[in-house]
C-alpha cells in the first residue's frame, strides 16, 4: 500500500491536468493561436516549402534531359537538323529555322504559353517572392499582393471591399505580369515546360503561404474590432493592474458597466473579451477556470480592491 499510494497520486495529478488542459481546449477562442500551434505551422511551412522547391528542381532537370534528349529518344540520333545533312537533305528539305521563325508569332498564343502565363499570374496574385522568402524562413506575410496593389492604385484596403472594375483593373495587371514572367522563361530556356514547372512550384508555395495568412475581415468588421480594443485599452490603463490575481468575470462585469456599448453578449462575447485581454497584457496567465494571475481589478479611484480575503489572508 505504501509502494503504491505515491503511483496513485501521480496518476491522479496526471488525470487532473489531463482534464484542465481538456476543458482549456474547449474553453480557448478559435482566433487565439498558441505558441505550440505556431511553432507547428512554422514546421509545416518549411516543409511544404521544401516540397514544393524539390517538385520545381526535379521538373526542371527532367525538362532539360528532355530538351538535350528528345532526338536521340524519338528517333536515335542526335538532332534531326544533323540527321537532314547527314541524308543530303540539307536545308531546303528541313528548314527548322524558317519553321522557328514561322511559328513564332504563334507561340505566344499556343495552349502551353496560356497555361504557363495563367498559373504565374494566379502565383503572383496571392503571394511576391518576398512572400515565399520569408515563408522559408518561418514567416507570414499578412497582406496579398493583390491587396498591397490595390490599397496603392485605390486606397481600398481589401480585394473584398473593392468595386467590380478595380478587381479586374487588379486581374488584368497579374495576368499580364503573368505573362511577362512566362515570355522571359521561355527567352531564356527556349521550352514552355520551364515556365510550367516553375510556374506551379510557385503557385504550391503561394497556395502554402494563403493557408498561413491570418484571417481575413471587412472593413466594417476591422472598424468594430479597433474600437473595442481601444476602449478596452482605456479601460486598462484606468482600472486594471498588471499584476495580482482576479477572474475574467470581474473584468467583465467592470468594463461593460463602463462602457455600455459593449454590454451585450451579441456586440462583444466572453471570448472576445478574453481575446482583447490577451492582447492587452499577454503577461496575463490564465487558468481553466478563468482565474487570472498577474492581472487584478482596481477600484474607480485606480486604487487595489480591499474587500476580498484571499487564502493567504487567512494564513492557510
Amino acid at each position: 500500500r505504501r509502494a503504491t499510494t505515491p503511483r496513485r497520486a501521480r496518476r491522479a495529478r496526471a488525470m487532473t491536468r489531463a482534464r484542465a488542459r481538456g476543458r482549456e481546449d474547449e474553453t480557448r477562442d478559435p482566433r487565439l493561436i498558441s505558441r505550440r500551434d505556431k511553432a507547428a505551422n512554422r514546421e509545416n511551412a518549411k516543409t511544404w516549402v521544401v516540397v514544393g522547391g524539390l517538385a520545381v528542381a526535379m521538373t526542371a532537370v527532367i525538362a532539360l534531359v528532355y530538351e538535350n534528349s528528345t532526338d536521340g529518344f524519338l528517333y536515335g540520333v542526335d538532332s534531326i537538323e544533323s540527321y537532314a545533312d547527314w541524308t543530303g537533305g540539307g536545308d531546303g528539305e528541313f528548314d527548322f529555322a524558317s519553321g522557328r521563325g514561322a511559328g513564332g508569332a504563334m507561340d505566344f498564343l499556343s495552349g502551353s504559353a496560356i497555361f504557363g502565363a495563367v498559373v504565374w499570374a494566379l502565383g503572383l496574385y496571392y503571394a511576391s517572392p518576398v512572400s515565399v522568402v520569408m515563408l522559408f524562413l518561418g514567416r507570414t506575410d499578412s497582406e496579398r499582393p493583390s491587396d498591397w496593389l490595390l490599397r496603392k492604385a485605390t486606397g481600398t484596403a481589401q480585394m473584398e471591399d473593392a468595386s467590380s472594375a478595380s478587381k479586374a483593373l487588379i486581374a488584368c495587371w497579374f495576368l499580364l505580369s503573368g505573362v511577362a514572367v512566362s515570355q522571359l522563361g521561355d527567352a531564356a530556356f527556349g521550352d514552355a515546360t520551364w515556365q510550367i514547372s516553375s510556374g506551379l512550384g510557385f503557385a504550391v508555395i503561394a497556395g502554402v503561404s494563403e493557408l498561413g495568412r491570418p484571417k481575413r475581415v471587412d472593413e466594417a468588421t476591422m472598424a468594430k474590432l479597433e474600437a473595442q480594443y481601444a476602449d478596452f485599452c482605456a479601460f486598462g490603463e484606468k482600472r486594471l493592474s498588471r499584476s495580482g490575481r482576479c477572474h475574467q468575470s470581474e473584468i467583465s462585469k467592470a468594463f461593460r458597466a463602463a462602457y455600455p456599448q459593449h454590454a451585450g453578449e451579441d456586440v462583444l462575447d466572453e471570448m472576445e473579451l478574453r481575446s482583447l485581454i490577451a492582447n492587452y497584457w499577454p503577461g496575463a496567465e490564465r487558468s481553466p477556470r478563468g482565474y487570472y494571475k498577474n492581472l487584478s481589478l482596481l477600484d474607480r479611484d485606480g486604487a487595489p480592491l480591499t474587500d476580498r480575503v484571499s487564502v493567504k489572508d487567512l494564513g492557510l
